[in-house]
């Protein structure tokens, strides 16, 4: 033996015969190359499917912090709105202190800072796949934060909501709204120049101006203590409410109502004009008195609220 193999090829068409021989050693080479080429083969198709894997749980990670981010923005917009309300509700503040005639209406009632808008620049960079993890407990801490704040934020709400409501009686009875839906207001309450005698004198009310007959209605409910006539505010109508609290309407056209009628806010009670030796055009002369003192109007004015809500449409 020579250690070589002999291999022959007998084709089917041709009578010719092929013969070649090859070394032993060099089958055994083609052997560890094929059991080589076997394992890079395998090495290469793990490598893929780990790679296929990857790639697969990136994407994933990667839509879902741009679900997180939607979500983190629409939060942070939730608080923006809610900031604003409570904003809003803050100009509030003084007037609901007087109506409940309480030091503090809510204690748990504070505004907390309000957070930045949310923009697409605030978004968290993707850079690899190593920082994926980190940045999505990066939102999820965020995240917590303003749900904590957005929680707190509606418990103030919720807080204020049932105040208000255990208010209601005394709320509806206390005059918020204007007492004419339309109207030019011509003199404020305090300190003023008479236009009869030109000296300083105090205004005990405000007035509006406006058509003749123009609806006035009433600003809180309440009893008609008074309706008659004076010389110098013409055709009055005194509305008692609780607290302490009454209205006083002046220099009417005429009274819509009698003594002894309750009324609600927003019922037609009379219609502007200009009676009374104290009025120079047609207006309407409007005081609130609290235990027969009278005070500004305009303290208890809430101008945010919609008046025409409050007003009846039967003129």
């Amino acid at each position: 033996m020579n250690g070589k193999i002999t291999f022959v090829i007998i084709p089917q068409k041709t009578s010719r015969i092929f013969r070649f021989q090859m070394h032993q050693k060099y089958l055994q080479y083609g052997k560890y190359a094929f059991i080589l080429l076997f394992l890079l083969t395998g090495y290469v198709v793990v490598q893929y499917s780990f790679y296929v894997w990857n790639l697969r749980s990136y994407n994933q990670l990667v839509e879902q912090i741009r679900k997180q981010n939607i979500h983190y923005g629409h939060i942070l917009e939730q608080i923006k709105e809610n900031s604003s309300i409570l904003s809003e509700l803050s100009k509030f503040d003084g007037k609901l202190r007087i109506l409940a005639n309480q030091t503090v209406v809510n204690p748990s009632f504070e505004m907390q800072e309000e957070k930045p808008e949310f923009t697409p620049a605030s978004q968290p960079e993707i850079r690899n796949l190593e920082n994926q993890s980190l940045i999505v407990s990066s939102i999820n801490q965020e995240l917590q934060e303003e749900q904590v704040q957005t929680s707190l934020r509606s418990q103030s709400f919720y807080e204020l909501k049932n105040f208000l409501v255990d208010q209601k009686e005394k709320l509806q009875s206390t005059p918020l709204i204007k007492p004419v839906k339309v109207g030019i207001l011509t003199s404020p309450f305090g300190i003023r120049i008479d236009p009869f005698s030109g000296a300083t004198r105090m205004h005990y009310g405000i007035d509006w101006a406006f058509l003749p007959f123009t609806p006035i209605f009433a600003t809180a409910n309440g009893l008609v203590e008074k309706s008659y006539y004076s010389l110098s505010y013409g055709n009055v109508v005194v509305i008692n409410h609780l607290n302490g609290i009454k209205t006083l309407y002046a220099h009417m056209a005429k009274s819509e109502v009698k003594v002894g009628k309750k009324v609600k806010r927003g019922e037609l009670i009379g219609r502007m004009g200009s009676t009374g030796n104290r009025s120079t055009a047609t207006h309407l002369h409007y005081e609130i008195l609290v235990k027969e003192k009278p005070v500004n109007p305009e303290t208890f004015i809430l101008e945010e609220l919609p008046p025409a809500s409050f007003y009846s449409t039967e003129y």
